[in-house]
């Protein structure tokens, strides 16, 4: 039996406003975090000022503070591990630099829990409690798996409560499946096809593309998990054509 979710908003709208009005937007902070990472990590590339860097840090840091840490850094550690090692001006000692930082700030989003007389052995049992609270949860992530495929493609999904409803997302749109695979096929043409370099930025999101879908295949999830892979998609998609049609037009 379906469950509706009632949403009165055209399935045309983005998944920013079904954030802004409905959601607890916890996704955008964590999407422009992201983007900043990249950003100042894009910026280190080309200038090698260890300002980017430092800012990097800090965007690194506020982006593990956003949502559940336990979860989302493994995520994110190994999506930079990789890209210092395929990004030319990015090492593991950026790689370990950017982590110092990132960790030093994260533990900073916690300034007032010192503040108020909070111990480190509290702050590492506040993250042991977290970690136990979702391990509890007694969720068969395995009855969930590629759950987010069948969202993109269809609008509908199973949800994680009791006896696994599926639920119809209003705010879906034929341009999901779309972008979706028109992102796969924009990775595979460019490990296919090796005319054009690839981008530093491309190297980027290509690899938390790949990452985050693994991610999201194991993790029961709510259609707003999505935004921080369809964006990296229209990034990678409108940065490969741009290069591409210029390439063509150079060509001839």
């Amino acid at each position: 039996k379906k469950k509706k979710l009632t949403c009165n908003k055209d399935p045309s709208h983005s998944l920013f406003i079904d954030q802004l009005i409905h959601g607890p937007q916890l996704e955008l902070f964590q999407l422009m975090f992201f983007l900043l990472v990249m950003l100042f990590l894009m910026l280190f590339e080309k200038k090698k000022s260890i300002l980017y860097m430092l800012l990097a840090g800090i965007n690194y840091g506020l982006l593990l503070s956003t949502k559940t840490v336990s979860t989302y850094f493994p995520l994110f550690f190994i999506w930079l591990f990789i890209v210092a090692l395929l990004v030319k001006s990015f090492k593991i000692r950026q790689w370990v630099l950017l982590h110092i930082i990132g960790i030093t700030i994260f533990v900073m989003t916690y300034l007032r829990f010192f503040i108020l007389g909070g111990t480190l052995r509290q702050f590492l049992g506040v993250q042991k409690y977290i970690v136990l609270f979702y391990k509890q949860s007694g969720i068969n992530v395995i009855d969930f798996a590629g759950n987010y495929l069948r969202l993109i493609f269809t609008g509908s999904w199973k949800f994680w409560s009791t006896n696994s409803p599926l639920s119809y997302y209003d705010q879906w749109s034929i341009t999901w499946p779309f972008i979706f695979i028109t992102g796969i096929v924009v990775i595979i043409y460019l490990y296919k096809k090796n005319k054009i370099p690839f981008l530093p930025i491309e190297k980027m999101l290509v690899v938390f593309i790949i990452l985050y879908n693994m991610f999201l295949f194991i993790v029961p999830m709510f259609p707003r998990y999505l935004l921080l892979l369809f964006i990296p998609m229209m990034l990678l998609i409108s940065i490969y054509f741009h290069r591409f049609l210029k390439y063509e037009k150079i060509k001839k």
